[in-house]
Order: C-alpha cells, then sequence, then structure tokens
C-alpha cells in the first residue's frame, strides 16, 4: 500500500478554522476523490480498503461545524477532539499542523496546516 500525504495552507497565512477556507479543503478533497486516471475510474476504483471500504479523511467532518468553530461557539479541544454531529473522534495533532494554543493547553485557537493522507493499493505492476 502506498500512502500518499497532501499538505494545504491557507495563502493568508491565517488559520484553517474558518468556513470559507474548509469548503476549498473540501473540494481538493472531492477533486482526488473524483480524479479519474486513463487506468482506473476514480479513487474508490484504486484506494486501500480496510474491510473493503477507502480510508478517508474522517476529520474532514469538522466542516459540518465549522461556523460554530469559527465563531467560537464550539471550541477543538486539544489533543482529541469529538465531533458532536458525526461522533467521530479526532486525534488533533495527527492531522494539523502550526497549532496555536491558549495557556491552559485544552484547545486550539488556531492552525497553520492540514495534512490530507490518501492510501492507495499497490498490488500489482500498474500500482507501482
Amino acid at each position: 500500500m502506498h500512502v500518499h500525504r497532501v499538505i494545504i495552507e491557507a495563502k493568508d497565512g491565517g488559520t484553517l478554522f474558518r468556513k470559507v477556507i474548509w469548503d476549498e479543503i473540501l473540494q481538493v478533497d472531492d477533486l482526488i476523490h473524483n480524479a479519474s486516471p486513463a487506468w482506473r475510474q476514480n479513487y474508490s476504483s484504486l484506494c486501500g480498503k480496510w474491510d473493503n471500504e477507502c480510508f478517508e479523511n474522517k476529520f474532514l467532518d469538522l466542516g459540518e461545524v465549522m461556523g460554530q468553530i469559527e465563531n467560537g461557539s464550539l471550541r477543538v479541544n486539544y489533543p482529541i477532539m469529538f465531533n458532536p454531529e458525526t461522533f467521530n473522534v479526532h486525534v488533533i495533532p495527527i492531522h494539523f499542523g502550526g497549532l496555536e494554543l491558549p495557556k491552559d493547553g485544552l484547545s486550539v485557537d488556531s492552525v497553520q496546516a492540514v495534512s490530507l493522507y490518501y492510501f492507495l493499493e499497490a498490488g500489482t505492476d500498474i500500482d507501482q
């Protein structure tokens, strides 16, 4: 299995915890999922699978609560965040870089970078 990492930062150097920025991150993920290489149909046909499902960047579900994160009504807990909408648990240091934490270190004020991971199968000569 091959792992490909995409690192994203905001052009203006600001936090990624903004709905407009998060929507662009979701667009990048969507482009990757819908790319159609000549020898395959799309990401789901070449992704590395676990229990017959593609690995996904589940933390992207924070987009569902990004408006609340941006306006401060929902805090991103550090080091582990529980998404109240999807019930997914996210380990923040795995996905985010350039973290700014308040003095108590229990939440995240801003992030400068995010890593998206894409696992691809590598079992045949064409996959190499």
